[in-house]
């Protein structure tokens, strides 16, 4: 029935892969065997991780071209294909990398599409920056991006809005990444209010990002609908005493625009690590949803694991950074245990099902969202 087939769970997997000019750093991951970060060995193993873990929607960040089209190869090769929803790819830096979101074919279609670059919204949505010469220049000199897409489910008619992300790495400048989650969150709400207009529904969205920020950052404060003053340590007007508040107010986002972690909803918490290398150990990655409910996720590596060669990259692990897998079902839906999900003739896994890793250990059953 239409009601039952409404009930067939997202799953969504947030990666960011490494480019390949981060993987030819051999002093940066000196721990790594020179092998297991060539090309070939890492994708073998992405390929290999994205297959296991089966997603409906793939939300890559550090994606390049080569390995955008070798994912999809793959996919195929499996006779599990995904569409290339929406893409950004940057020419203009030296590691043209940017940011896609896939979906898997035979069950959405792609109804839109749009790339949201980040400095091309100062004028809208800081407009009393100009005078901030300094913090306006770099802030536009930035490009990072994010994609966002609307699919529709085939069978169901039901739209969702999807969108993968990724602010500056860089961490001594947290006002110009604070300024990108804005920028971001206020373009993404202009999008999906459009969306909204032109069909006279809402859709749920869903985000996979790269924050490049740790749940204590202010970053991590305004997406999930904290305020942040200008007192605030991270604040533009607090690093640059010449933004007053006319360049910068107080930074926060309405109800409609702040988003939940999916892992942090389920958890509790957020991870204690998504990035593990030899200089960093915390956590950057995120997903984010609105008007979902995140039913699971997948368990992350505990610290021993991870240390069992010294750190990320690994001969186990291709990225410097861990995948995130999370399962969702409509807000609407009264479901809240896997026991409650029909059978809809797909695997029937929870993403807390115990299985092999790329990373050869077995995940451990998670805690569920109540």
């Amino acid at each position: 029935s239409h009601e039952a087939m409404t009930r067939l769970p997202i799953v969504a997997l947030s990666w960011n892969i490494m480019h390949a000019r981060d993987a030819s750093r051999a002093k940066k991951y000196f721990y790594c065997p020179k092998k297991a970060l060539s090309y070939a060995s890492r994708m073998k193993l992405m390929a290999q991780q994205i297959l296991a873990l089966d997603p409906d929607v793939l939300l890559l960040q550090e994606v390049e071209t080569t390995s955008l089209r070798d994912i999809l190869r793959c996919q195929e090769a499996a006779h599990r294909p995904m569409s290339v929803a929406a893409s950004a790819l940057v020419d203009k830096i030296s590691s043209k990398d940017g940011v896609a979101v896939l979906v898997r074919k035979s069950r959405f279609d792609v109804i839109d599409r749009s790339t949201i670059r980040f400095a091309d919204h100062v004028g809208t949505d800081l407009p009393g920056v100009v005078g901030a010469a300094p913090f306006l220049a770099n802030l536009r000199h930035k490009e990072n991006h994010a994609v966002v897409t609307t699919v529709v489910e085939k069978e169901t008619q039901e739209r969702l809005h999807v969108c993968s992300v990724r602010l500056y790495w860089d961490p001594v400048v947290p006002e110009i990444k604070l300024a990108q989650a804005f920028l971001f969150a206020k373009a993404l709400q202009r999008y999906t209010d459009a969306s909204t207009a032109a069909t006279g529904t809402k859709a749920p969205v869903l985000v996979g990002a790269d924050l490049n920020s740790t749940p204590s950052s202010a970053v991590y404060e305004l997406l999930t609908g904290k305020e942040v003053p200008p007192t605030h340590a991270e604040h533009p007007c607090s690093v640059h005493g010449r933004v007053g508040l006319d360049g910068v107010p107080v930074l926060q986002l309405d109800q409609a625009e702040a988003f939940q972690s999916a892992y942090a909803r389920v958890l509790g918490e957020e991870p204690e690590y998504t990035n593990f290398t030899a200089t960093f150990r915390g956590t950057l990655d995120y997903i984010l949803m609105k008007g979902l409910k995140a039913e699971g996720v997948a368990p992350l590596p505990k610290e021993d694991v991870l240390k069992r060669h010294v750190a990320l990259p690994s001969v186990e692990c291709p990225s410097d950074h861990l995948p995130l897998l999370a399962e969702f079902s409509w807000a609407s839906w009264p479901v809240t245990w896997w026991g409650d999900l029909p059978d809809l003739g797909r695997r029937q896994r929870p993403v807390s099902h115990p299985q092999k890793t790329s990373w050869g250990s077995a995940a451990q059953t998670t805690t569920r969202a109540v």
